[in-house]
């Protein structure tokens, strides 16, 4: 039996904040919360791109 495997849709959602002021964040916060909040998503599309490339089809939906 041969088995296959698909990936047809994907939603990738990731996010932080920072529960104090903004002007009281160092950059190294900030800096946090752009990685985990684009970062994130842009990691997980990459991997799902390459096997919807591969298969010829796919829908991503991403929330950041």
């Amino acid at each position: 039996m041969l088995r296959t495997i698909r990936l047809d849709a994907a939603f990738n959602n990731a996010g932080i904040n920072c529960m104090g002021a903004p002007m009281l964040e160092s950059e190294d916060e900030f800096d946090n919360v752009v990685n985990v909040n684009l970062g994130g998503v842009w990691n997980c599309m990459k991997g799902e791109l390459r096997m919807m490339e591969a298969q010829g089809s796919g829908t991503i939906v991403s929330v950041g």
